[in-house]
């Protein structure tokens, strides 16, 4: 561009600089300038802001990144590994114990990026349920607590093996051996809603067959308590998966423990009619 094109662009840049984006173009309209001249300037503007957006934007990034936990960091007395999974609601890492008292691995749920209130909401519930449930079936909460920055995790058993669907496909299993799997999964969930809690996202990743063979279930990050005083229902946010969600949970209704089981029968169904077909 040339130096003088690049005074008039840049003098009307310094004009227009304290107006709202969209009213920019109208105003170089109203001063009568070329479409080429219109053009350079809008150009010159995006560039601009764009550039500006990119800088703002990094510190922002560094944050995200810098608050996820780093390999080998060390949390409470676990230290961190590799990361094995990614949900909705955070990530979850494989951790090890390190203060020489005996060796143990769990994974740690670590809620990444800048969580809403909310979803800070639904992980301190979270830890508060599974404080509650002891069972051969759940996975056991070992531990919780922040980081220097005041960001909540939770340590949990680390449960080796494969979702129930695939554990089904891998073992080629029929009929009798799903149901028995499916039963002990079930024995889990009933013993939860022994315990007022609903799990509210029954499905494949959330039944764990581990490699001992037991069904263990797996993340209550959007259960909820029933109400004592009302007949055992509570409204609950769309954070489920609709493939195997309760028509009440789809529609925003009232959920239950009957919503629970709803999920179970379309997982049984699913694996007894696509997996466990008979050769």
């Amino acid at each position: 561009m040339e130096a003088d094109r690049y005074q008039t662009i840049r003098a009307l840049y310094n004009r227009l600089i304290d107006l709202p984006y969209s009213q920019r173009e109208a105003r170089l309209r109203e001063w009568q300038c070329d479409e080429a001249t219109i053009a350079d300037v809008m150009s010159v503007m995006l560039k601009d802001e764009t550039a500006f957006a990119v800088q703002l934007a990094a510190p922002i990034q560094d944050l995200l990144v810098a608050a996820a936990p780093a390999l080998g960091s060390i949390l409470g007395v676990w230290r961190v590994g590799r990361e094995i999974g990614q949900g909705g609601m955070g990530a979850v890492y494989l951790v090890e114990r390190c203060d020489g008292h005996f060796e143990q691995t769990a994974a740690l749920k670590f809620l990444k990026g800048l969580p809403s209130g909310e979803r800070l909401d639904y992980f301190t519930r979270e830890r508060q349920l599974l404080a509650r449930l002891t069972h051969p079936n759940i996975a056991r909460l070992y531990d919780g607590g922040k980081t220097n920055a005041g960001r909540p995790y939770l340590v949990m058993e680390y449960v080796d093996g494969l979702h129930i669907d695939d554990y089904c496909r891998a073992k080629a299993l029929q009929e009798d051996a799903i149901l028995k799997l499916f039963i002990e999964a079930c024995h889990g969930v009933a013993f939860a809603h022994r315990q007022l809690i609903i799990h509210c996202d029954i499905k494949p990743s959330n039944l764990i067959i581990n490699t001992e063979g037991r069904a263990i279930l797996l993340d209550f990050g959007i259960a909820r308590l029933t109400d004592p005083t009302l007949p055992a229902t509570i409204r609950i946010a769309d954070a489920y998966t609709p493939r195997y969600a309760s028509p009440e949970q789809r529609e925003g209704g009232q959920v239950s423990t009957l919503s629970d089981i709803y999920s179970f029968g379309v997982l049984l169904k699913e694996l007894l009619t696509v997996i466990g077909k008979p050769n």
